[in-house]
């Protein structure tokens, strides 16, 4: 059987491609003399002739089906690979805007709503113009599905606003991130959150300043213990810490404390996390409700011994110091 391979296609995407071109590209083209029929019956036959010497001086063949077809990939190949390489992008070098810039980006937070549904904008403004107290004005400005953008007119009510965290909105988890020079808002990460911690039914012996460092290192980050360098923190009935928290997974209930006395039970040492919003009672994942949890089956979730307790208000003002940590403890 004889064929003939048709090669039109390859043409006519090499005429399309040199109409989209820069004029200084087209130049290149004609000068490989790769335009139009030219493609077709010289960078074509030679590509053809070097895979296959015997349609050196010819383009019909008496072979398989299977063969041409091999052939008409390499040739397509070849010719798509030529071009995409003369439309490669051009690489620019932009301006940095005006030059409040850098003020601008310490003015601003980007922030993510953790919420099966959409919300509102103007919902959104209504509810955080309430719950911010700021002294001057600020916007927030949808940037894509439940990420927002909120610019502050004052810097001051930007870091505020981000120390007070973490806020709800309808009763789910906004979390919040500052905004940095050059940052590209759809490539942040919104997979954690500081959180304010406090640590209950600890033995009045065991409520010292390393113990907090000991099990704020059980977290993702420790970032604050609140108490004095040293010594038993008896300010209050708990200690407090502030942490990352990874969203991904549960949040952590607690953890046993082992009684060295023989005949003595261990002690649950219990978790409560100020200003949680709402989180699913069965895998205990913010982000959605127990009903629709995808992580645990429903007779599992039954089980999980999550609920309201979790939660706690924030605590309210102690005239004690708070230790910040810029990075992880180790």
């Amino acid at each position: 059987m004889e064929l003939v391979l048709s090669l039109s296609s390859a043409t006519l995407f090499g005429g399309e491609v040199a109409k989209a071109l820069p004029e200084s590209k087209k130049s290149l083209m004609q000068d490989t003399k790769c335009v139009g029929a030219s493609l077709e019956i010289q960078g074509t036959r030679s590509l053809l002739c070097n895979h296959r010497p015997e349609f050196k001086n010819e383009m019909k063949f008496h072979n398989s089906t299977f063969e041409i077809q091999q052939l008409i990939l390499i040739t397509s190949q070849f010719v798509r690979s030529f071009f995409m390489g003369l439309l490669q992008p051009e690489i620019l070098d932009l301006e940095e805007g005006s030059g409040e810039t850098g003020e601008i980006s310490n003015r601003c937070l980007v922030g993510k709503i953790l919420a099966q549904k959409t919300l509102n904008l103007q919902g959104v403004t209504n509810i955080l113009k309430s719950s911010w107290k700021t002294r001057a004005n600020f916007t927030i400005a949808l940037w894509s599905s439940s990420v927002f953008l909120f610019r502050f007119e004052d810097e001051e009510d930007c870091n505020e606003v981000l120390k007070d965290g973490p806020w709800s909105v309808m009763n789910n988890l906004l979390v919040l991130k500052p905004l940095g020079k050059g940052e590209v808002i759809q490539s942040m990460d919104f997979s954690s959150c500081p959180f304010w911690v406090q640590i209950h039914g600890l033995p009045v012996d065991k409520m010292s300043r390393a113990n907090a460092e000991i099990i704020g290192k059980c977290f993702d980050k420790l970032l604050a213990i609140e108490g004095g360098p040293e010594g038993l923190l008896l300010h209050r009935s708990f200690l407090r810490i502030k942490v990352n928290i990874n969203l991904s997974l549960p949040f952590p209930k607690g953890f046993w404390l082992k009684k060295k006395s023989p005949g003595n039970s261990d002690i649950w040492i219990s978790y409560k996390f100020e200003k949680l919003s709402d989180y699913c009672y069965a895998c205990g994942r913010v982000g959605h409700e127990k009903k629709g949890c995808r992580f645990i089956s429903r007779e599992a979730g039954e089980t999980s011994c999550y609920g309201p307790d979790l939660r706690a208000p924030k605590a309210r003002p102690c005239p004690v110091p708070v230790e910040e940590f810029k990075k992880q403890v180790d």
